[in-house]
């Protein structure tokens, strides 16, 4: 979870990386269009402190084997609690969200089939 660059031009308006890459590859007459699918996404200020907490506790993982069940919700606690989050269960919710679109994102690279969320 990385944010993309901005750029604040003269006029107030503010470019992203996005909005650069776009650009240019719609200048570029190699008929290619931007890798957006595969792209690291904007990072809205609302979900920075999630951001933490997950980056900080991804691999605190439940495990029968080698198949990953779960996060360590404990350990997200911990995280939380050091990092004073005020809204833990707001964060948490965002944390989860994010691990299992990422365990799911895993599974269908290893299986190669999609799972429900």
């Amino acid at each position: 979870m990385q944010t993309a660059s901005s750029l604040t031009l003269e006029d107030g308006t503010v470019v992203s990386g996005c909005d650069r890459c776009k650009e240019t590859y719609a200048n570029s007459s190699s008929g290619k269009v931007p890798p957006c699918d595969t792209c690291r996404v904007e990072l809205l200020h609302e979900n920075i402190e999630a951001a933490h907490v997950f980056m900080m506790g991804r691999n605190q993982c439940l495990t029968i084997g080698d198949h990953i069940l779960d996060i360590n919700i404990p350990a997200i606690k911990i995280i939380m609690d050091l990092y004073q989050v005020p809204d833990q269960m707001r964060c948490l919710i965002k944390v989860l969200k994010v691990f299992h679109f990422c365990l799911n994102k895993r599974r269908e690279n290893e299986s190669g089939t999609v799972e429900s969320e």
